[in-house]
């Protein structure tokens, strides 16, 4: 009963947002996952929906910041509403400020004093989701107080938008590319200084940054001596931890040698990150001329 009631809107951005009634929420089991949906309760007021066991269950999970923002709907947490926020405005040409913000609650208003849009929302249940409680989408103020410069087209906002398009590492997509795909998706024109940032983040938000990532190798090696016991493995940093070189050769590599034919290849790349470096391999051939390799250091 409850699959039949979702519907598939396209301002969802694709996602499924469940439409129920009161008499239907009050069938559905306490029990039933309904993890990954939007909810809306049709025909009820705001304060019943607080009350409403539903709005305060631990079952209702949803991350969905790309939904605009809708009076009774519940984010995941404060953070995915104000970025939600931040894209309506973005969407719709328009600025606010924000009037509260703490644990509890968080209210914008319109940028103009004078302007009765405003959003309210507040927490709701004990795992930090937030419910919109109030919001007054119509503008009062003038035009040209709404098309001023759009300070809510952050970076870090801007990273969110386009980190899917730079999934595959193969893809070009530079800060040109940025500036154009936030034009004509949002209508918002960015500086090629903010798309560069924006990539930057983007980047560091899907992989990480090159910084955390060597505070890594200690852990991947302890990882690589349990599962591969044998294999030989050095890491040498400086006096101020600095990380200098790293070496690894895996048990299986070390064993094979010892039937391979009596020649190594040495090979190098340069490495094209942030702190650049040099990536060497050594190979050998084994009796049917296949390359295997014996060692990595770098």
């Amino acid at each position: 009963m409850f699959v039949d009631t979702y519907q598939q809107d396209e301002t969802t951005g694709g996602m499924q947002v469940a439409i129920l009634s009161a008499e239907e929420s009050s069938t559905i089991s306490d029990e039933l996952d309904i993890s990954g949906y939007i909810l809306h309760w049709a025909n009820k007021t705001t304060d019943a929906l607080l009350q409403d066991k539903w709005a305060k269950s631990d079952l209702i999970k949803c991350n969905n910041s790309d939904v605009d923002p809708e009076e009774g709907l519940i984010y995941i947490n404060c953070a995915e509403l104000k970025k939600a926020l931040k894209l309506y405005a973005i969407k719709n040409h328009f600025q606010y400020r924000t009037d509260k913000s703490n644990k509890k609650a968080f209210v914008a208003k319109c940028l103009d004093e004078e302007c009765k849009w405003r959003m309210r929302s507040r927490r709701t249940g004990t795992l930090g989701r937030f419910i919109v409680t109030k919001f007054i989408k119509t503008h009062s103020c003038k035009l040209e107080v709404r098309l001023t410069d759009q300070r809510h087209a952050t970076a870090s906002l801007v990273a969110d938008c386009i980190k899917a398009k730079l999934l595959d590492p193969k893809t070009s997509y530079n800060a040109t590319d940025i500036q154009r795909d936030m034009l004509q998706e949002y209508g918002v024109e960015i500086s090629y200084l903010k798309a560069w940032r924006a990539k930057e983040k983007a980047l560091n938000k899907l992989r990480g940054n090159p910084e955390e990532s060597y505070n890594f190798l200690p852990h991947f090696f302890n990882i690589v001596k349990q599962t591969n016991p044998g294999s030989y493995l050095q890491l040498k940093v400086n006096e101020d931890n600095t990380f200098l070189y790293a070496f690894m050769a895996m048990d299986a590599s070390i064993k094979g040698w010892q039937h391979c034919r009596p020649v190594i290849v040495v090979d190098g790349t340069f490495l094209t990150g942030r702190y650049g470096g040099t990536l060497l391999t050594a190979s050998t051939q084994d009796a049917c001329g296949k390359l295997l390799a014996i060692r990595m250091e770098w």
